[in-house]
């Protein structure tokens, strides 16, 4: 449990960061600095995507902008055309136009993935511990189960009912 959880929370903050493509050598990095589990933090890499990566920064940043607003900065709403714009200019090399810009949506970005990814790594650690707790138990029991009999059946010798002790 002690190697898992670290792994649990960098996982999901990880995941949930805009850094696609460079997320499992990372995920490799943080494994090795934090001692945590590598098959979890690297697996929870999956999660982001193709298919999932822009929902989960479009997320990420309504979550950073509201955390800015929360103390009292206000930032500006993306429009559908300047996330084209941008995504255009970053793919093609074009950072001079906005570069500024660019900063400001990673910067949000950033900052969104991780106040989530800690929320999703407490809500995940949080419920590891108990599954890992209670699995202990069961299995506590079922061992016990599992081993009285055995230990029923042999005698001891110098058990009362033995007949050779005299």
């Amino acid at each position: 449990m002690e190697n898992a959880v670290p792994a649990i929370y960098a996982g999901c903050i990880l995941t949930l960061l805009p850094l696609y493509g460079i997320q499992i050598p990372l995920a490799v990095l943080l494994a090795v600095l934090l001692r945590a589990n590598l098959p979890i933090l690297a697996g929870l890499q999956v999660v982001s995507n193709p298919i999932t990566a822009v929902p989960i920064w479009v997320a990420d940043f309504t979550v950073g902008r509201t955390v800015l607003s929360v103390v009292g900065l206000e930032t500006e709403p993306l429009t559908r055309s300047e996330i084209l714009q941008l995504l255009y200019d970053f793919v093609h090399i074009h950072w001079e136009a906005n570069l500024e810009r660019m900063l400001s949506v990673f910067g949000l970005t950033s900052l969104g993935a991780i106040v989530m990814g800690i929320f999703f790594g407490f809500v995940a650690s949080t419920s590891y511990r108990i599954i890992a707790n209670r699995t202990a138990a069961s299995y506590s029991i079922l061992k016990d189960k599992v081993h009285l009999p055995k230990l029923r059946k042999t005698k001891a010798p110098f058990d009362e009912k033995h007949p050779n002790n005299t």
